[in-house]
């Protein structure tokens, strides 16, 4: 047996009808990713806040909009703004970029986890890595969204190629890469190649020279990755008031409690991971789900244990976890809110490398039952991976599929004037929240960007989302008035689901959804105005959309007509 490597090549020969049956199945697999991300009509959830680059290209395009501005304030990774200022600057289209971004990204996670599974074992081996990332909506989901956390599991893979290969440039450049795409991944990388300097090439053992240059190149690494990290943390603005962390004045913002804007996994990291991880699964109940994914840590477990002592490929993976642990333990304990990230892109990255090699490692063992152990491994990884969602767009994160009704409020919405500005009930599930994006139009309230991030902003969403909610539950014409008048709103789209006799009140979270309740239960049914528009008020029907002129309710003269 190899030092550096577990399986032999020649191994796969006996199990290559079921290593043909395998390989179609993940190519399939790969093929429908891919066309999640380069479907024409198919958004990903993440993409609907994106509309903040649209102005780099033409500086009339959101020009003096609020939430446009609140993003604008918060800086880019220096690669990722760059690259994206040049395709604007050549006249590329915004969206086919972060189509590219995502194709990308997803090939760049497959390939990685391939080299590095071919580097721990044989062709079955990267096979099984490959299969296994391929059939989680997990990576698709982080990987496809188009923003920088979407290069973080390709970084992350990538500093374990160059760990496994041992290659300190390659860490260096893995290290600074993370700080030009993903300033969040920055120290994790760090850490993995002071790991490979002080570790893994015996730094006290090494002459005064080699030292020197180790300690050098760390200095010179870690310096660039401070500035880099440092220009992309700065944001934010006194025009939005003092900054708000999670759960702080809760009183005066519910907003900013656990019942408001944030998701579940600000306040649960450790349990959100989890509940990730089960939630890939088609069909099975949590329990045989969590069951799975245990099984699968155990045989990584042993699958790290199975490495040889002293291997390239042992130090680099031991290394990867415990450096990974300690930098989760460090960010969970200083500060729990939006740590759930590095626990799972770590977990994620060398979980599937360790349990194909422990799947391996156990057939191996049993060779005299089995017979044919490559053969009963990839048995085995279909039996785990058919299981998964891998088919489901919208756990991988792809939410929005525009149908003619969807494309039909683009098109009018894209026709109207720069400044028109529409509003909509926001919803997580609303593809009305991509009319900025692919509309280039403002948007009274996008839920996406009603984060309670600073006092004076949240404040001001607060505002705007109840005189939103006065205006859809309106019985008078007052509210549209104000609406129009008064915010500067010029076209409402209106859902007549939440209108129908069998319809469910529109829902947002604290503290709105009080008022909502408050409104809605003091109202019968056909009092809403919303329910029976005037046909004039009117100017698209797409039969699941209406869009509201509102300066119908103004008479268009908003100061012969004002709002108290």
């Amino acid at each position: 047996m190899s030092s550096e490597r577990l399986f032999a090549p020649a191994a796969v020969s006996r199990g290559w009808p079921i290593m043909i049956a395998f390989a179609t199945y993940v190519c399939a697999i790969v093929a429908a990713q891919l066309w999640f991300a380069v479907d024409p009509d198919n958004f990903h959830e993440e993409m609907r806040a994106l509309f903040r680059f649209h102005p780099w290209s033409d500086p009339a395009l959101f020009a003096g909009d609020y939430q446009a501005s609140f993003l604008a304030a918060f800086p880019q990774p220096y690669l990722y703004e760059g690259v994206t200022r040049l395709w604007l600057w050549a006249g590329g289209d915004l969206v086919v970029l972060h189509r590219a971004f995502s194709v990308v990204c997803w090939l760049t996670l497959l390939l990685g986890m391939g080299l590095a599974a071919r580097r721990l074992g044989n062709g079955i081996t990267a096979l099984g890595v490959v299969g296994l990332v391929a059939a989680q909506p997990l990576y698709l989901y982080q990987v496809t969204s188009a923003v920088p956390h979407a290069f973080g599991f390709p970084l992350l893979i990538w500093a374990v190629v160059a760990m496994l290969y041992g290659s300190l440039p390659g860490l260096v450049a893995v290290t600074l890469l993370s700080g030009l795409l993903y300033p969040a991944l920055t120290p994790l990388a760090g850490l993995l190649l002071a790991w490979q300097v002080f570790v893994v090439r015996g730094f006290l053992s090494r002459g005064k020279r080699e030292k020197l240059v180790s300690l050098l190149l760390l200095a010179a690494t870690g310096a660039l990755s401070l500035w880099l990290v440092f220009g992309a943390l700065g944001g934010g603005s006194a025009d939005f008031g003092a900054p708000l962390a999670p759960m702080q004045q809760v009183e005066t913002y519910p907003e900013n409690g656990p019942e408001g804007r944030h998701f579940y996994g600000v306040f649960n990291p450790l349990t959100y991971v989890a509940g990730k991880a089960v939630g890939q699964f088609r069909g099975a109940e949590v329990m045989v789900a969590l069951a799975v994914m245990l099984l699968c840590g155990g045989v990584a477990a042993y699958g790290l244990l199975a490495l040889p002592r002293g291997s390239q490929a042992r130090r680099a993976l031991v290394g990867f976890f415990l450096c990974s642990v300690a930098l989760g333990l460090a960010v969970y304990l200083l500060r729990p809110f939006h740590s759930y990230r590095f626990v799972l892109y770590p977990l994620f990255t060398f979980l599937p490398l360790l349990t194909v090699v422990g799947l391996q490692c156990l057939c191996g063992r049993l060779e005299r039952v089995l017979r044919r152990p490559e053969a009963a491994v990839l048995a085995g990884l279909a039996l785990l991976v058919l299981p998964f969602d891998s088919f489901n767009a919208q756990k991988a994160g792809h939410r929005y599929h525009l149908g003619t009704p969807g494309q039909q409020v683009m098109a009018f919405a894209a026709a109207r004037p720069a400044d028109s500005v529409f509003a909509y009930w926001p919803t997580p599930v609303a593809e009305l929240e991509l009319i900025p994006y692919l509309a280039k139009r403002p948007a009274f309230v996008v839920r996406k960007v009603h984060y309670p991030v600073y006092d004076d902003y949240t404040l001001t969403m607060r505002a705007r989302m109840n005189a939103l909610i006065d205006a859809y539950l309106a019985t008078q014409p007052a509210p549209l008035r104000a609406l129009h008048c008064r915010w500067g709103v010029d076209f409402l789209v209106v859902e007549p689901t939440y209108f129908a006799e069998a319809g469910g009140r529109p829902e947002y979270f604290a503290p709105f959804d009080v008022r909502i309740a408050r409104l809605w239960n003091s109202r019968r049914h056909g009092d809403f105005l919303l329910a029976s528009l005037p046909p004039a008020a009117v100017v698209l029907d797409t039969g699941v959309y209406r869009i509201v002129d509102l300066s119908f309710f103004s008479g268009g003269d908003c100061a012969a007509d004002p709002v108290d």
